[in-house]
């Protein structure tokens, strides 16, 4: 059944009032003319949802919202998402709404309540990172995963309307996306978190030192692949810089943690692309593995 009448821009909630929330809802305003309409914006502090809301928009506390009509949008933690959803189910709920969260990690199981009254649920979760001053750009020509109990053609027009392109997924493939999303962004900020460690007695800014080696870095894999773009001692078969390196850091035990786990992907990848001799792998293999 149709969200919205032929020819009508499709009405739009968001509940929430977080970084994710008021980038959404900037995007909607910004991006979704004329196919989406921002009708409201409700959050559990209505001073807060006032403050992401549009002018025009109304906004107000959660329990203002008294139907389920449109795309609701629930941008709150992944915690409370249950919860919230039980007490939408308890709405009354228009023919053809659609009620979608924004988190990476639950999939529709946290919107089982909803479920339960007959109402189409989904996840519409942006592979993105957002600031804090996060804006309606952030939703631009990205990738949104997208998980719906049914069809959603209206989720894939949304994200087309952001310059962005629609991923349709399965709860398992949403699941390791999520978790390939924790180890490109979180960790990767974790990662550059330890080159500062490294280099603490270094009177600089060692990450803007790094920042183009960095940015290098990057290009190669999108140009070449993770096997081609990886250089370094461990991909050369310099077991004696890693051993330097093992003994710089032997009084830190995560550093040495990190580097040796490290390390061995590193060497998984430099073996699988041919690059290493039977005498070099093993040789590292001793220095690496724990």
């Amino acid at each position: 059944m149709s969200l919205a009448a032929e020819n009508e821009a499709i009405p739009c909630t968001i509940i929430g009032s977080g970084r994710v929330a008021a980038s959404l809802a900037g995007a909607v305003r910004l991006y979704g003319i004329p196919d989406f309409r921002l009708d409201a914006v409700y959050a559990r502090n209505s001073a807060r949802a006032a403050r992401i809301a549009p002018a025009g928009v109304q906004s107000g506390e959660v329990q203002d919202l008294e139907t389920l009509s449109g795309i609701i949008f629930i941008a709150v933690s992944d915690d409370a998402i249950p919860d919230l959803a039980a007490s939408l189910a308890k709405l009354p709920a228009e023919p053809g709404c659609l009620c979608c969260h924004l988190s990476g990690a639950v999939g529709l199981s946290g919107m089982l309540a909803l479920q339960q009254k007959g109402v189409d649920v989904a996840s519409f979760h942006p592979l993105q990172s957002f600031p804090e001053q996060a804006d309606a750009d952030c939703f631009n020509n990205i990738f949104i995963s997208i998980l719906a109990s049914g069809e959603a053609p209206a989720l894939s027009r949304l994200a087309e309307q952001f310059g962005s392109q629609a991923v349709m997924v399965t709860e398992a493939q949403k699941q390791k996306l999520h978790l390939s999303a924790v180890f490109a962004s979180n960790y990767l900020v974790s990662l550059l978190r330890l080159a500062e460690q490294a280099s603490k007695d270094i009177d600089a800014d060692v990450l803007q030192m790094l920042r183009p080696l960095i940015n290098t870095t990057l290009d190669n894999v999108y140009q070449t692949g993770t096997g081609a773009a990886l250089t370094g001692p461990v991909s050369r078969g310099d077991a004696g810089t890693v051993k330097s390196h093992l003994h710089l850091i032997q009084s830190d035990q995560k550093l040495t943690q990190a580097y040796r786990v490290l390390g061995c992907v590193a060497l998984e990848r430099a073996q699988s692309s041919g690059r290493l001799n039977h005498e070099q792998i093993k040789a590292l293999q001793k220095l690496l593995y724990l």
